[in-house]
């Protein structure tokens, strides 16, 4: 997959959604371009009447670049949906566009973020950790004490003791 800024899949996620358009061609996003009207607009409005940005105002914050994460322009995206969901009744073009809206940023975000992950290499963690043992074992070894004796020449010495001892008792064991 191709590597993409954070800019970068910001404008491909508003840009998915703003290209969405219907079975007759016709743009999805002129319909939640503005924020849903005000409860007092609606008759037998029944949500929560939280305020939202419209999908003109989201757009202006991508092109003005106050989007940093795209995890928040899609919490907006996503917030605009729903109130466009709770505004109108499920018979409503309104909120059939908001729900076929949500569906694509939701696909698209998901697309966006799974590239997003595939992208960062993780470190081989067995690699790493054997090559800090390996130094660690080579620090350790070659270590010399306040007496200038060397911990690795010590070891040395008693594993080349227990084998001579080992053999001469006829077992044959490694220490280390």
């Amino acid at each position: 997959g191709e590597k993409y800024s954070e800019q970068d899949t910001i404008k491909i996620l508003l840009i998915t959604v703003q290209n969405s358009r219907d079975l007759t061609g016709r743009k999805l996003w002129l319909t939640v371009k503005d924020p849903p009207p005000s409860p007092k607009e609606i008759e037998g409005y029944s949500g929560t009447g939280k305020k939202t940005l419209g999908l003109m105002a989201i757009s202006l914050k991508v092109d003005k670049k106050e989007y940093s994460l795209l995890d928040v322009l899609f919490s907006d995206l996503c917030n605009l949906f729903h109130s466009y969901c709770d505004t109108f009744p499920a018979h409503t073009s309104n909120y059939k566009d908001a729900v076929m809206l949500h569906r694509v940023s939701v696909t698209k975000y998901m697309e966006l973020s799974q590239e997003r992950r595939n992208s960062f290499r993780y470190p081989n963690a067995p690699e790493a950790l054997r090559n800090l043992l390996k130094d660690i074992m080579k620090r350790l070894l070659s270590y010399k004490d306040d007496n200038g004796l060397c911990l690795g020449d010590c070891l040395q010495h008693v594993v080349v003791t227990l084998e001579t001892a080992n053999k001469e008792e006829g077992k044959t064991r490694r220490v280390f």
